[in-house]
């Protein structure tokens, strides 16, 4: 949650360390850690036009060694909307114009959980693990009218698609961070593992509203993903202007999508083979990295 956030750091020439995805910079969000013992906590809800509510509870419980931790954070967002499209085609020669008035509506929520604790050994050894998961719903549906003309906006057919996606989907993450600091100021030694999984399976389903009948179509989706990160970073500063980075990093991460699409036919679902597609990609990356810095 936002409340929990101490400060936002834009690191513009990210190290290696980093391993950025992109060529413009990151954005390194440093929590607010819990100093005071016993328990504490805060708690915010908010509400917006449109029937758009989040919440949040935050709650730690320290007892000098060791801090608790359990948040939640919660979102319900609906909406509705429409939108109108006329499109000219100069190389059609049935339907030269296409109208379409579309009506839509949403229904999201969220819900996140973490659970979590830090290990003070002593000054200089912190160890922290953590939980999350967020199981998320999206339901979203449009009613379509398709109207169709000829160069003198004559109708030569029109149809009605009712289009409704049910979505659910579920993430997990797992941490664990240990950091080691020296006497010698600047000196620190870090290692992070992360691992996080998510799944999702979404039903969307077609009713076409024609003159002369009614046809139906699905398209089921099941997407998967997991993601594998470990990295050990050591960090040695030579005076106040040079420093040592090095460390190693391992990454194994992978996706598994599936789709199918089904057509009613003779009152019962029949699976439309020539249109099934199985995508999977898993990929592995090991590095070890060392850069000396100077500052001028």
């Amino acid at each position: 949650a936002s409340s929990e956030i101490e400060s936002i750091e834009i690191i513009t020439n990210p190290t290696v360390r980093y391993n950025p995805e992109g060529k413009s910079g990151i954005i390194n969000l440093k929590m607010k850690q819990r100093k005071a013992l016993g328990l504490n906590g805060n708690a915010m809800l908010t509400a917006g036009t449109g029937d758009k509510y989040n919440g949040s509870l935050n709650l730690n419980y320290n007892i000098g060694k060791v801090n608790f931790f359990a948040n939640y954070t919660g979102m319900s967002k609906k909406g509705l909307g429409s939108r109108y499209l006329l499109r000219e085609s100069f190389l059609s020669d049935t339907a030269h114009f296409v109208q379409q008035d579309v009506k839509t509506r949403m229904d999201v929520r969220s819900n996140k959980f973490d659970l979590g604790a830090t290990f003070n050994f002593n000054p200089k050894n912190t160890l922290t693990l953590s939980y999350s998961t967020n199981p998320v719903t999206d339901i979203d549906a449009d009613g379509t009218l398709s109207q169709y003309f000829n160069k003198s906006m004559i109708l030569k057919k029109n149809v009605f698609t009712d289009n409704s996606e049910n979505k659910n989907e579920k993430s997990q993450d797992y941490l664990m961070g240990y950091l080691r600091t020296f006497d010698k100021k600047g000196e620190e030694l870090t290692i992070d593992y992360t691992y996080a999984k998510s799944n999702s399976d979404q039903i969307q389903s077609l009713v076409f509203h024609h003159v002369d009948g009614v046809s139906k179509a699905q398209i089921l989706t099941n997407a998967g993903n997991y993601n594998s990160n470990f990295q050990l970073n050591w960090n040695y500063p030579f005076g106040k202007d040079s420093k040592i980075e090095s460390g190693v990093q391992s990454i194994i991460r992978g996706s598994e999508n599936n789709l199918y699409f089904n057509n009613y036919l003779q009152n019962e679902w029949q699976e439309d083979v020539l249109q099934r597609n199985l995508f999977v990609y898993d990929e592995q990356i090991h590095s070890v990295y060392g850069m000396w810095s100077v500052k001028h």
